[in-house]
């Protein structure tokens, strides 16, 4: 599957307050940096600091959920789950919900992922490419998406 390093989300951990003088901002800012660098537990550390200072942030969510499953976190699934409830009209994160869904053998509900992805952004190349990845793992050729 294609993974797009953009948007990736974090969990949030009440342990985690701000160190003095970083601002939310600041600590979202330094864990979408981490998670582009492939540092997926500073990415987690520092997506659960904001979600402390700002429960709820759908984009310190999605960090935490993306770096917990570059992790190897069970909880990984749910958090993504809980970062597209939180932004259902974003494209991206439903993308990397779907590609999640597929990497773990839930071919289905990845395909519908990738569907509401591609009904949110048409354009969106690589969402295009892993529903017809599904709908060729799931052996339905000459099925048009719709």
């Amino acid at each position: 599957m294609r993974m797009e390093q953009a948007h990736i989300a974090a969990r949030p951990a009440a342990k985690n307050p701000a160190p003095q003088g970083v601002t939310p901002g600041m600590a979202m800012h330094q864990a979408l940096d981490a998670l582009q660098k492939h540092q997926w537990a500073e990415a987690a550390k520092l997506a659960s600091t904001v979600l402390h200072e700002i429960p709820g942030r759908p984009l310190a969510v999605l960090v935490l959920g993306v770096a917990q499953h570059r992790l190897g976190d069970a909880s990984a699934l749910a958090t993504l789950a809980r970062a597209v409830t939180l932004a259902p009209v974003d494209a991206q994160f439903r993308y990397h919900y779907a590609v999640m869904l597929a990497e773990r053998g839930q071919p289905e509900l990845a395909m519908e992922q990738y569907r509401a992805c591609l009904d949110l952004s048409p354009d969106f190349g690589d969402a295009l490419w892993n529903c017809g990845e599904m709908f060729r793992q799931l052996g339905r050729f000459g099925v048009v998406p719709g």
